[in-house]
């Protein structure tokens, strides 16, 4: 039996992910900025509906392969197919240090062949954010940065 929050009213259901500023507010409630440096992981199904967050507090960018393992490893009894990675800062900054870059190399091939989808990889401050996709191999794109 799959229960259901009923603050909002009988039988709302589970917030949808519409693209990465909801991502990014999901992230931001599940890990405030202010509370220190984190890495959330954001499972979510088909429709983007978010069925679970899995916050690793003090965690960096070095955290992300084991969090993705475990995606892995949940994925198909929970029915998660894609996952949002968000890693929470104090302050953005312009970079992020080599080992962190070096630990997200590969993170999108290997959700790929886990049959799930890495939809955004999202650097999170208390005022900005940036999607550092490209970084895990996921995708084209360059860093967007939004203030």
């Amino acid at each position: 039996m799959r229960h259901r929050c009923t603050t909002h009213g009988p039988g709302s259901s589970e917030p949808v992910l519409q693209g990465p500023a909801g991502a990014v507010a999901a992230i931001r409630l599940s890990s405030p900025p202010a509370a220190g440096p984190a890495v959330v992981m954001l499972m979510c199904d088909s429709s983007h509906r978010l069925l679970l967050s899995v916050v690793a507090d003090g965690a960096t960018a070095a955290a992300v392969p084991s969090l993705v393992t475990l995606a892995l490893e949940v994925a198909a009894p929970a029915g998660v197919s894609g996952i949002v990675l968000g890693v929470v800062r104090e302050r953005l900054g312009s970079y992020l240090p080599r080992p962190e870059v070096a630990a997200l190399r590969g993170v999108g091939a290997r959700c790929a062949a886990g049959g799930v989808d890495l939809l955004d990889l999202l650097m999170v401050g208390p005022r900005g954010w940036r999607s550092v996709h490209h970084l895990a191999g996921g995708g084209e794109g360059d860093d967007h940065g939004h203030q």
